[in-house]
């Protein structure tokens, strides 16, 4: 979803995600669910974004250009849930995290971290 207007999204118990087929394919691109491209796209409710994409890499939100407000909500990455390249982003609220198969990759890796050392 691209957003160059003032927009509010009231997640209010929704999850927003990527077709849970994508997480077996390997994607050609980084995908990204909410771009935001220009004005103030705020965000409320204790609803989900979820870039979950198996071990691609995917965005829950881009802002390039104009301006990210969250109150509150979860956002999972995979491996950033918030990528701000031009613009800004203020954080009110809300509970970040990577996405379910980049934990468990993380946790392999920090493993064998440990093993090396």
């Amino acid at each position: 979803m691209s957003v160059s207007a003032d927009t509010t999204l009231d997640l209010s118990g929704k999850t927003i995600g990527l077709d849970p087929s994508v997480a077996s394919e390997e994607l050609p691109t980084t995908s990204i669910l909410i771009d935001v491209r220009s004005g103030t796209t705020t965000l409320d409710g204790d609803g989900v974004v979820s870039a979950e994409a198996g071990y691609n890499n995917s965005y829950a939100i881009q802002v390039n250009g104009g301006s990210l407000v969250i109150n509150s909500g979860s956002y999972y990455g995979a491996m950033s849930a918030v990528q701000v390249a031009k613009g800004s982003c203020i954080i009110n609220g809300g509970f970040f995290d990577l996405a379910p198969h980049h934990q468990e990759r993380g946790s392999e890796l920090l493993k064998l971290s440990h093993q090396l050392h």
